[in-house]
């Protein structure tokens, strides 16, 4: 796995604050960095953070920046599988995304197979993820859904009661993304 991340001296930079970009080593890439402290056009951080939500299904979680205006904002998250040891300690983490697997069978009905008015569908599966957009002028909510399986005929769902790990930064420049997360 590349270095992504350096606070220090760099050998082609000197000392700053370096991100490089996905799949790209901080120590030695040549190519243009996603972020770099001595950028005269970098942007500038209004505050951050990290937490955790423990959602039994889908939770919300408000980032409250009182800015008056949308700004831009970058958003990362993972699983309590991807987070080691103690520190908390990412070993993976994932831009704002939502992801499900569904599986929906036909059911009671009187020619297995064949279409029929009668039947019906059940479906179950497996939901993961977190969404983000500007609530208001002052708000970015996250969305978080960590669930288990769902089973639509019976309206009954289990939950594995997992913990969904986040961290965020917020910009003081207004956003220019069209309200997604950097």
């Amino acid at each position: 796995m590349a270095n992504r991340v350096l606070l220090g001296n760099r050998a082609t930079g000197g000392q700053g604050l370096y991100v490089s970009r996905s799949g790209e080593d901080v120590l030695t890439t040549t190519n243009p960095l996603a972020f770099d402290s001595r950028s005269a056009s970098t942007l500038t951080v209004h505050s951050f953070g990290q937490g955790t939500s423990q959602p039994n299904g889908f939770a919300t979680v408000q980032l409250t920046h009182n800015l008056g205006y949308k700004p831009a904002y970058a958003v990362r998250w993972g699983t309590q599988n991807e987070v080691a040891g103690s520190g908390p300690t990412a070993t993976k983490s994932f831009t704002p995304m939502y992801w499900d697997s569904w599986d929906t069978e036909d059911y009671n009905c009187e020619n297995e197979g064949e279409e029929d008015e009668e039947c019906e569908e059940a479906s179950e599966g497996y939901y993961c993820g977190m969404e983000c957009a500007h609530t208001d002028v002052n708000r970015i909510g996250l969305d978080i859904a960590y669930g288990g399986e769902y089973d639509l005929e019976s309206g009954q769902g289990t939950y594995n009661g997992g913990t969904i790990y986040y961290s965020y930064v917020i910009f003081s420049e207004p956003d220019f993304t069209d309200g997604a997360s950097l």
